[in-house]
């Protein structure tokens, strides 16, 4: 009807104005055009599952506009036994919010919107959803627009108003690496902005650059700590032990162990993507890690029952106090040891980098710079002997 009513309003101007003026330049018609456009969006998104396993479901949207219709993934799945778990529970609630989140992006992203209007939240998302990034690095991303201002719009953006962001997140409580990653995040999307002309060029060319990168020393644990845990381990056979031992064997983050299946396991050899930056790996299996393995119940079957990082945590820090560690450790510094001693061990670089899953092999330089301060430390100990 309302297209029908435009057809009607073409015709009018045209007569009237004998067609010397543009339809679309005609104020009447481009304020009724405007308006029906606006109207005219009517997507409906249902949040639906369709089955997995005998056990679990995966997670999708069912997206109408109009006449047509499309399917979009969300990540992840939920458990549809009758009876759950109180961790199964909150597991598929927690999914559920991700595929609400997910829901409100794709009405967000697509509703009609002024370009020159849009704001550094939406530019954010756009930003991300054009990239394909990584759930993490999305979730980083939300964590960038908590310290700034998201309700800016692209029109407003000047280089003032980017020092004025700048100076919000060095506002917050972020360790000065942190800040940098914040920045950096801003600037990106800053920049894809300039690159769809929804900001104008130059912005970014005399910024205030007032923060400086600090190295953090990365704790891992030495092979007579590792030691300890294994003989520990023997005894207790306390699950988080089993998680942290193995990602000191393996390299494997919390959340690539916690996804990790047994149809990820062929001929003793790790392959998945990892979870954090959607990277290909492939992590031979020693006979350390191997002896960690569960039994296996089921090819596409969880391989580990995994406690969250917190619990985890907890536990570590308790039984580094007992033995005498006095180090601030976490369930990460087992992917810090593993680098650590393969590269103490001998293994090239390049391969751990690869073990590792790391993008750029600067990353793991780290660990060998790490390896080398300690070789020149245990050799200046030389010095007292004779001295």
């Amino acid at each position: 009807m309302a297209y029908r009513f435009l057809e009607v309003l073409r015709h009018c101007v045209l007569n009237c104005r004998g067609g010397s003026q543009s339809i679309k330049n005609h104020p009447v018609f481009a304020k009724v055009e405007q308006k029906v456009e606006q109207n005219n969006f009517s997507m409906k998104i249902t949040i639906r599952t369709r089955k997995r396993d005998e056990a679990t479901s995966f997670i999708y949207l069912d997206i109408r506009d109009g006449q047509k219709s499309r399917k979009q993934a969300v990540k992840g799945f939920v458990y549809s036994a009758k009876k759950l778990t109180k961790d199964q529970k909150e597991h598929n609630a927690e999914m559920m919010k991700r595929a609400e989140d997910t829901k409100n992006d794709v009405l967000m992203l697509e509703s009609p919107v002024d370009s020159k209007k849009i704001t550094l939240s939406r530019l954010t998302k756009l930003y991300c959803d054009n990239k394909g990034v990584s759930e993490n690095t999305v979730k980083s991303f939300k964590q960038m627009l908590d310290c700034v201002d998201g309700s800016i719009t692209a029109d407003s953006v000047t280089t003032d108003v980017i020092n004025d962001q700048y100076k919000k997140i060095n506002s917050c409580q972020l360790s000065n690496n942190s800040k940098l990653l914040y920045r950096s995040k801003l600037d990106a999307v800053i920049r894809y902005g300039i690159k769809k002309s929804y900001i104008r060029v130059g912005v970014l060319e005399k910024v205030d650059d007032k923060i400086k990168s600090k190295t953090h020393t990365r704790e891992f644990l030495t092979k007579d700590e590792v030691s300890l845990m294994i003989a520990e381990y023997s005894e207790t056979k306390k699950n988080w032990m089993r998680i942290f031992l193995f990602s000191c064997f393996t390299g494997l983050r919390h959340s690539d162990i916690k996804n990790l299946r047994w149809s990820n396991i062929q001929n003793d050899v790790i392959r998945l993507q990892t979870q954090k930056t959607d990277t290909a790996v492939t992590v031979p299996l020693n006979d350390n890690a191997k002896s960690l393995l569960p039994v296996k119940s089921g090819n596409d079957s969880f391989v580990f029952s995994v406690p969250d990082t917190a619990n985890i945590r907890k536990d570590l820090l308790l039984w580094a106090g007992k033995k005498g560690i006095k180090k601030s450790i976490s369930f990460h510094t087992a992917r810090h040891t593993f680098a650590t001693l393969s590269v103490q061990g001998g293994v090239d670089l390049y391969a751990v980098s690869k073990l590792l899953g790391h993008k750029n092999i600067k990353t793991t330089q780290i660990y060998a710079d790490m390896v080398s301060s300690m070789l020149k430390e245990s050799v200046d100990k030389l010095n007292n002997i004779f001295l």
